[in-house]
């Protein structure tokens, strides 16, 4: 399923035809989600927040 954004004429490319792919915008929201959980998670745990960032952002 595709979010379809219309046709744009852009000064580089020329026309261009936009769209979201919807599994890349539900894979962004899940990393987000999980980012999130992790961080809440750590600080619980008593983990440092620069490492937890750190981890989380490279484990990407």
């Amino acid at each position: 399923m595709l979010i379809d954004l219309g046709t744009v004429d852009l000064p580089l490319f020329g026309p261009t035809h936009l769209f979201l792919p919807t599994y890349g915008l539900l894979f962004a929201f899940g990393v987000t989600l999980a980012w999130i959980w992790f961080g809440r998670r750590a600080r619980s745990l008593g983990l440092p927040d620069e490492k937890v960032f750190n981890l989380t952002f490279y484990s990407l």
